[in-house]
Formats: structure tokens, C-alpha cells, sequence
């Protein structure tokens, strides 16, 4: 079965015939892996490295600081995408798409490493505890307060993280049968 609009995507990356297409996914899938590996080891640096003062100080704020150091550079990679269009256009006609196309979607996949992230337990990371006891308290589930135990705590909070991955991957699915793969690319 053939997606809608993928030979209109091809002709629009003449670089990328055949299965080298798959080349561009692969970039963006390895672009989130290694930017949730990057925010985790972030998260950690404080107690792999104890004996650096300052670390163990900014430990409760690294997590936001590498959310929004990768947000930047989802920003800046979409915008410039979107920005540079026209620019591109006049200046390789046809072969424009191709030429920002792959920074564009590498943006995108850098989005879901932030999410991930956003469900990840700071406390559970190895290795061992945090070294701030303002991230400890930052890190504990406002669900206990409200009398939800700790252990339906950790099963509702992924059941509700599972079922809105599903409801975006269905989404996800209806608009590429709908609009095709061209059309949710650009």
C-alpha cells in the first residue's frame, strides 16, 4: 500500500530516490534519541560529578534549562524551516524543499524528547538519589497530597500518558490518509 502524496513528496527531494527517503526519518529518529539522551545526562550531571559545588546548587533548575535549550533549538530549526521558504525558492526553484526539509523535520522530532522528558522521574535517574533537596521535593507527584497512593499515583500517570500518545498517533494516522504525506510534511 502506497501512503497519499508520497510521490509528490519524491519529486520534491530528487536527492532521496528510492529507499534513501528513509534516510530523512532516521536522521529525525536519531536527532530525538540523542536529544533526550542529552537532557537525561543533564538531569545526572549533578551526581555524576558531586565534587563540582556549583552543579549540586543548579541541580532543580538543569532540568528546565535543558527543556528549554532543546525547545530553542525545535523553534529555531521549524522557524527557520518556515522562514527561509521563500528566500530558498527564489534562489533553487524546485530544489528548495529538499534543501530545508530535513532541518524542518529534525525539528519536529526533536518534540517528542521534550514530552518523554517531561514524564521522566528526576528522583528515579541512577545514578542514586538527587543531591538538592529542593529537586527532591520538586520531583514528588502532587498526587499523594490530593490521597492518590504512590502506586496508583505511578499507574494512573502513565494510563494518562498512554492514552494521549494514542489519541496523537490516531491523529497522526487520520490526517496522513486524509491530507497524505506530502501535504503533512510541508
Amino acid at each position: 500500500m502506497q501512503l497519499k502524496g508520497m510521490e509528490k513528496l519524491r519529486e520534491k527531494l530528487p536527492d532521496y530516490p528510492g529507499r534513501r527517503l528513509a534516510l530523512i526519518p532516521l536522521r529525525g529518529l536519531l536527532a530525538a534519541i540523542l536529544g533526550y539522551i542529552f537532557l537525561i545526562l543533564l538531569d545526572v550531571a549533578p551526581r555524576i560529578f558531586p565534587d563540582v559545588l556549583y552543579l549540586a546548587s543548579l541541580e532543580p533548575y538543569i532540568p528546565f534549562l535543558g527543556s528549554f535549550v532543546i525547545g530553542g533549538l525545535v523553534v529555531w530549526m521549524i522557524g527557520k524551516a518556515w522562514n527561509l521558504r521563500e528566500k530558498l525558492k527564489a534562489e533553487y526553484g524546485d530544489l528548495a524543499y529538499q534543501r530545508i526539509f530535513p532541518t524542518g523535520l529534525t525539528g519536529v522530532f526533536l518534540l517528542p524528547p521534550l514530552v518523554f522528558h517531561g514524564f521522566t522521574s528526576i528522583r528515579s535517574l541512577p545514578p542514586g538519589l538527587p543531591i538538592n533537596d529542593l529537586t527532591i521535593m520538586w520531583s514528588q507527584s502532587l498526587l499523594p497530597f490530593i490521597g492518590i497512593t504512590s502506586e496508583i499515583d505511578l499507574f494512573l500517570r502513565l494510563g494518562i500518558s498512554a492514552i494521549f500518545i494514542l489519541l496523537a498517533l490516531l491523529t497522526v494516522r487520520s490526517a496522513l490518509f486524509t491530507f497524505g504525506l506530502d501535504y503533512m510534511a510541508v
